[in-house]
């Protein structure tokens, strides 16, 4: 668990690494420099795509030794799917751990703002935490449920929303007169360790609620339409 998380992770600062060194080497007031890294961008998602059309198993293997009988999607499986209530409680985890995510984004112009810290400062803690924070915590979130007392992804995540609620409430009550740089620092870092953490988590929710497998992928899809809807909303509301 987190492992692919924390994979999805070092691809992305890797790859935001170069096209920010690809974005450098063109003059300040050159608009082609957006346009080859979007072109980069793109280029490699495509051939993510089709490696994963070749290479990624259909796992036959493990379909053929399931009990379960077959059963061929219908738009009925949507309510019914629906109608379980671990499906709302699994969107709902997922729909509080990305609104953190999402806000964690701005944690660049939160530092340099509120803070008073330059901005290239501001930009290295975002590198960390964004890029690097991504890449460790899914594994290390992982790594606690598996040798932990509580064996549980969902009591996991439970038990990170709360340290993660402490540590937003900690910065709330400290914005209105903030003085120590480390200190907002360290709770922005306590608050990226809890959302990626649980990131790496929060697709084991279904599966530990015992969900059928022929409507696991209905309920995955539910869920990421419901979870991630505040990639519609933060962003707009924050400006």
């Amino acid at each position: 668990m987190g492992w692919m998380e924390g994979l999805r992770g070092v691809g992305v600062m890797s790859l935001a690494v170069f096209t920010m060194w690809v974005f450098s080497r063109f003059a300040p007031d050159d608009s082609a420099s957006l346009k080859t890294v979007i072109i980069i961008y793109s280029v490699v998602y495509i051939l993510l795509g089709i490696l994963c059309w070749f290479f990624v198993s259909d796992n036959n293997n493990l379909r053929n030794t399931n009990n379960e009988e077959k059963h061929s999607f219908q738009l009925s499986d949507i309510l019914a799917v629906l109608r379980i209530r671990t499906t709302w409680y699994c969107s709902m985890v997922i729909f509080g751990v990305f609104t953190i995510y999402a806000i964690l984004s701005y944690s660049t112009n939160y530092l340099t703002e509120m803070y008073g810290m330059s901005l290239v400062a501001a930009s290295y803690m975002g590198i960390v935490i964004n890029k690097i924070f991504r890449a460790l915590c899914g594994p290390l979130g992982g790594i606690i449920t598996t040798y932990s007392i509580v064996k549980s992804p969902t009591r996991v995540i439970q038990i990170l929303s709360i340290i993660g609620l402490l540590a937003l409430t900690a910065l709330l009550v400290t914005n209105s007169n903030p003085q120590s740089v480390a200190m907002g620092i360290g709770l922005i870092l306590l608050l990226g360790f809890t959302c990626y953490a649980s990131r790496g988590l929060y697709w084991a929710c279904p599966g530990e609620a015992r969900t059928p497998s022929y409507i696991m992928g209905t309920t995955v899809g539910i869920c990421s339409v419901i979870g991630f809807l505040p990639d519609v909303f933060v962003y707009p509301i924050i400006g």
